[in-house]
This record gives C-alpha cells, sequence and structure tokens, in this order.
C-alpha cells in the first residue's frame, strides 16, 4: 500500500535525520552544518526524534573518549533547538552534559563553565522553567565538589535568570554566593520599589544579615556602602569600636576626633540603617560586646522581621565564634531559601526565595 502524503513526508524526514547522525559519527561535529539546518527545517516530530539521536551520538562519543567533540554537539545542538524555540530540547541536552562532567569528575573550568553558560542563557526569561532551573540545580550540585556552595559564576548565571523574571527573593539566593556588593546594591534598589513602603526600609538590612551570617565581611561592606551610598558612615576607625581582645566598654557614639566636621548637617539615617551600620563595624572589629549592645539597643528595629533573630544568632557563631543554641548551619539555608518548599516549584534546590516583605 503506497503511503500518504503526511506519512511519506516523515518518512523522508527521518531518513534525512539517519543521514545527518551518519555524518556527525563520520566528520567533526562542530563543522557539521546540515545537523543544524535538519533542526532548523523539522517539524514537532522531527525534532524530538533528533533530539533523541543527538542523545545517543553524545553517549557513543563520551565512550570512545571524544568528550570535547561530545561536548560540543550538545552546545551546538542545544543552540540550534533555542533558534526554534524549543528551549525544552536544548535545555534536556545540557543536563546530558552536566551529567557526562559528574560522571567523569571534571572540575569547572572556563571551557565547561562556558558551554553551560551558553546552553542556558539562550533560554528566554519566563520559559521552560523547570527544567532550566532543574540544569542549574545539577550544575550547582556537580561544582559543589570544588567549591562548597556552587560555584559563583553559575550562581550568577540563575540569579540573573531570576531577576529577569522578578524573582528577586531566588535572584538574592544565589547573589549573595557571588561576592558582587554592588551588584547586590543594584538588585536591592530595584527590588525595593515592589516591596510595601512600610518594608522597604528592611530590604538592605535583611540582606546585610544575610551576607555576615555566611561570614562575607568584604562583600558585607562593599554592599552596605554601595546601597547606602555611605561615603560619611561610621565605619570601624571612627566608631570607636575595639577589638576582642580590649577591656574597654563598647560605645555606640563615633568618637568626637575623627567623626566628619559636617557631620551635623547631614541627614540622621533611619533606624535600621544605624543598626546595620553598627552591626558591620562590630563583625569588622571582631568585637561580640559591641554587637551584643548594638543587638540589645535596636531590638524594635529586630522585632520587625522574624528571620532576623535567627540571622543574629548565625553571625554570633560563624563572625565571633560564640556557642549558640541553633538546630545547625543548614538552618540558615532555609531561611535564606524561603523554607523547605523553595525548590519543590523550579527544581531549584539552592535557587531558594529569602524572606519576603509580609
Amino acid at each position: 500500500m503506497k503511503p500518504t502524503a503526511p506519512e511519506q513526508a516523515k518518512q523522508d524526514e527521518l531518513a534525512n535525520l539517519k543521514k545527518a547522525v551518519f555524518s556527525v559519527r563520520k566528520h567533526d561535529v562542530a563543522q557539521n552544518v546540515s545537523w543544524r539546518k535538519l533542526i532548523a527545517k523539522g517539524t514537532m516530530y522531527m525534532h524530538s526524534n533528533a533530539q533523541q539521536m543527538i542523545k545517543m551520538v553524545h553517549r557513543r562519543l563520551c565512550a570512545k573518549g571524544k568528550h570535547a567533540e561530545a561536548a560540543q554537539l550538545c552546545v551546538d545542538s542545544a543552540a540550534s533547538f533555542s533558534t526554534v524555540g524549543k528551549h525544552d530540547l536544548a535545555v534536556d541536552l545540557g543536563k546530558d552534559l552536566v551529567s557526562s562532567l559528574e560522571a567523569r569528575k571534571e572540575v569547572p573550568s572556563e571551557d565547561n563553565l562556558s558551554q553551560i553558560e551558553a546552553i542556558f542563557r539562550a533560554v528566554p526569561p519566563n520559559v521552560a522553567t523547570p527544567v532550566k532551573y532543574a540544569l542549574m540545580h545539577q550544575a550547582l550540585k556537580w561544582s559543589s565538589a570544588t567549591c562548597s556552595a556552587g560555584h559563583p559564576r553559575l550562581h550568577l548565571l540563575a540569579a540573573d535568570a531570576y531577576r529577569a523574571e522578578g524573582e528577586f527573593g531566588k535572584c538574592q539566593g544565589h547573589f549573595v554566593f557571588c561576592g558582587d556588593g554592588i551588584g547586590l546594591a543594584e538588585m536591592v534598589c530595584e527590588w525595593r520599589q515592589c516591596g510595601y513602603p512600610n518594608e522597604r526600609d528592611l530590604f538592605s538590612l535583611r540582606l546585610l544579615l544575610i551576607l555576615l551570617s555566611l561570614n562575607d565581611l568584604v562583600t558585607a561592606r562593599c554592599f552596605w556602602d554601595a546601597a547606602n551610598c555611605s561615603s560619611n558612615l561610621p565605619s570601624p576607625a571612627n566608631l570607636g569600636v575595639r577589638r576582642a581582645d580590649s577591656q574597654a566598654t563598647p560605645s555606640l557614639s563615633p568618637d568626637p576626633a575623627t567623626a566628619p566636621e559636617n557631620a551635623a548637617q547631614d541627614a540622621v539615617p533611619q533606624p535600621p540603617v544605624q543598626c546595620g551600620t553598627f552591626l558591620l563595624a562590630a563583625a569588622e572589629g571582631k568585637s561580640i560586646e559591641f554587637f551584643r549592645l548594638v543587638r540589645g539597643k535596636y531590638a524594635l528595629v529586630m522585632r520587625r522581621d522574624s528571620t532576623f533573630d535567627k540571622y543574629l544568632d548565625e553571625i554570633e557563631s560563624k563572625v565571633f565564634g560564640a556557642q549558640v543554641q541553633r538546630s545547625g548551619f543548614g538552618a540558615l539555608f532555609e531561611m535564606l531559601l524561603g523554607g523547605g518548599n523553595a525548590g519543590a516549584d523550579d527544581a531549584g534546590g539552592s535557587c531558594g526565595e529569602s524572606t519576603p516583605p509580609a
């Protein structure tokens, strides 16, 4: 029986696909133009079958030890799928690429990170969301063998993606691992505009406490200065903060001898800004006495967010080495990621959301 026109078209497409697979096996995948043209002209049926055959060729190349060619096949094919809007198929090839990196225990490098980045960035915002963040979770887990929290470059990829989608809480959950204080300040400034008016003064303080609880004082200082444009805010040098081994009683008043002459003319910062400035100075000066004094004096500020006390306990433990009653460092990440169900919606793992404005 002679096949109908649609059936004959499918048979012709499958025959062309097999020819393309053979050419991939026989020739350099990076130079194979017919393969990409086949994807560009294919139907939905063709795209699905093409991806399955690409995955098969990728596995065979890996089995033969041709890892560079296998990786390039995934990247080039994923780019072709993204060009025709088949982003879920493209991301799935990215997961195969990361799986091969995991299988041979390859450490993060400029080459493999660039390959993952090329696949991930080709996916537009709010498209293929579950599989896209599943890929990022897998990549972060792979890179955690050498970077305990995952590679900063991968965190930046996830942060940029969430920020483009307006998911600022989840963006923050990744951005804090990038060491980019100025970028964090810009993100918080943008996020603050979406918050409730009576909560906006807490955004910067919340993020500062997260950075301090991660014991990242350098990023915390860079962020705080950028967030508050605080060229004249107090620092450890003019706060009169002593080192931890000092017997002097800490003071909340700046040293008059070193305070700027025009300090009286400057606007008085809001209590959350005052609190954050003093807490950061205490952490930089390694003065737990001063830290606890600030914590007590600004108790009303701390009561405005139920997570603040938990962050402060973590800071005492990580920055000052104090023994505090807590349930482990994992509790910090649960707070940071917005609770136990943060990764369930998007398979993001560490792609979490911090406490949103209430």
